[in-house]
Formats: C-alpha cells, sequence, structure tokens
C-alpha cells in the first residue's frame, strides 16, 4: 500500500520511524531491513534514471543493448572489464517467462557492471536506496531550496511478506541486495536497489517496468511504501547535525568536488548561529 505522511519535523520523524521498526520476532534476513530514498521534492515520483531518461518501460533486451554500446567505450577509458554474458544468451533467457523468471531471482546479468554504470550517471532500472534514514536524510536536503520549491521527502519501503506468488503478466519488485564488489560509493552510502519488471504476454519478452506505477496499483499486495514529507525550513539544521556525524558530501562521495561541497557548506552555511544542529535522541545508525 501507498501511504502519505506529513511531519513538522526531523525529530518527530526519528519518533515515527521507531515505530515502524521490524518487529524482532519476524525470521532474520535481507528482507527485514526498511530501505530509505530521499528526494529534494515531494512531488518527484518515485522512478529509476532508465524510465526518466526514456519515458516509458523497456524491454530487458532493449537495455543490454544499451549497455552494449556504452560497456566497450567504457572499458577502454576505465581500463577495466566486466563479465557479461553473450549477448544470444541474453536474448533467449528473457524471451521466455520461466527461464526469464529464473534468472531474475538469481540476478541481474552482469550486475556489478550495471552497478557502476548507475553510480556514474548511465540510465539504470535500478532505484537505489539505502539502509541509513539518515543517509537518506542528507539527500533528500542536500540541494538548496527556494521558496518555491516543495518540501523534501523520504521515501521507506517495508517488505510485509515471506511468500509472494505472482501471476505471470503482473509488476514484480525484485530487490537485488547490498553484497556485491562495486564501486566505493556502494558501501559508503549503505546502498541496496530494487528493480520493476513483468513478463509482456503479447511480445513475449520481459520488461523493466515503472516502480511508481507498481506501488499505487492494486498489484501491490506485499509492500508499503510511506512518503514522508519534511519541512525544508530544517535544511541547514539537519545538514549540520549529521556533518557533526561525519555524514556529508565527501564522506558519501569520496570525490576532490564532494569535499569541496562539504567545506562550502561549513563555510557559507554550517556556521550560521541560526543554524545550530538538533538534538538527537539516538544515532545509532551512523
Amino acid at each position: 500500500m501507498f501511504h502519505e505522511i506529513l511531519l513538522s519535523g526531523w525529530q518527530d520523524f526519528e519518533s515515527w520511524l521507531a515505530d515502524l521498526a521490524v518487529p524482532a520476532s519476524k525470521p532474520h534476513g535481507q528482507n527485514n531491513t526498511l530501505l530509505f530514498r530521499g528526494q529534494k521534492s515531494c512531488e518527484w515520483p518515485v522512478q529509476d534514471t532508465l524510465y526518466r531518461r526514456i519515458g516509458r518501460t523497456s524491454s530487458i533486451v532493449e537495455y543490454y543493448a544499451y549497455v552494449k554500446k556504452a560497456r566497450h567505450p567504457l572499458e577502454t577509458f576505465m581500463q577495466q572489464t566486466w563479465a557479461m554474458p553473450e549477448w544470444p544468451s541474453i536474448v533467449d533467457e528473457f524471451a521466455e517467462y520461466d527461464r526469464g523468471s529464473r534468472r531474475l531471482d538469481v540476478g541481474l546479468p552482469g550486475y556489478d557492471c550495471l552497478l557502476f554504470l548507475r553510480h556514474h550517471g548511465f540510465p539504470s532500472p535500478l532505484l537505489d536506496w539505502s539502509r541509513s534514514p539518515y543517509v537518506a536524510a542528507f539527500f533528500a536536503y542536500c540541494q538548496t531550496f527556494t521558496d518555491e520549491d516543495p518540501s523534501p521527502a523520504i521515501y521507506i519501503l517495508k517488505d510485509e511478506s515471506t511468500m509472494k506468488v505472482h501471476s505471470a503478466s503482473e509488476r514484480k519488485i525484485y530487490r537485488t541486495g547490498e553484497y556485491v564488489s562495486a564501486h566505493p560509493r556502494h558501501q559508503l552510502q549503505q546502498c541496496d536497489y530494487t528493480f520493476c519488471a513483468s513478463y509482456n504476454l503479447n511480445e513475449n519478452s520481459w520488461r523493466f517496468d515503472s516502480h511508481e506505477t507498481y506501488f499505487r496499483s492494486a498489484e501491490n499486495r506485499y509492500y508499503d511504501l510511506f512518503k514522508v514529507k519534511l519541512p525544508k525550513t530544517e535544511r541547514e539544521r539537519v545538514l549540520k547535525t549529521l556533518d557533526r556525524y561525519n555524514l556529508n558530501a565527501y564522506s558519501l562521495f569520496g570525490s576532490p568536488e564532494s569535499l569541496l561541497e562539504t567545506l562550502a557548506f561549513r563555510v557559507f552555511e554550517g556556521s550560521k548561529p541560526t543554524s545550530q544542529p538538533l538534538r538527537p535522541r539516538k544515532w545509532s545508525d551512523i
């Protein structure tokens, strides 16, 4: 189900989040973890960058054709190679429902390459999340706001089921998991990923589908998605608090540009007397 929550401040968010925690009696496993995603605007849909770039769903084979065109020049300039199945096997695998379903349950072909592309701006069907609400808060608040901008939002994905049954034509959310050799940002940002896929019976092909459409549809019987709206007026206070615990652009990206972004915030905004940090009850997730 899709839920919208309006809160008056960050401390209210922490209190609300504590009540949402997964019960301790639930069996231990990957899907017990809540996933968090921060967005500057509460009016932006929850969409991966591939959907945002082309404005429609894409067959999985079509996307791997894009990757194929980009991979060889990338490997040349990066002096790095990624293992990828032969093209005919990708075409054959995602033409059949059962075979493609088994493949997606195991994982996407060339997953480590897809993560590298995702972290460096290439359109991707992978929707990135963090296992930390504080990382999500940074991404919600890291950009400046104008008076006309809507409030930022943190999305929380909660998996409520242990067993999922889908028909052949239904959309399905796949969680790809954290354990993979990837770019350092994957670890720094405590990343996890989902993608949405469905099988088109008319085309006999698997497709990357829309997260937003799935979460708001009757097909979504297994997930709660919470959109928590937060006041943009708390930007400086929240970012200053996060920075005190070394959660900033540099600690999350590790580049010279992100270091200068962090220093600029400290010099121009973080030093203002009106932007005193919050006094959190606890910061166990940092």
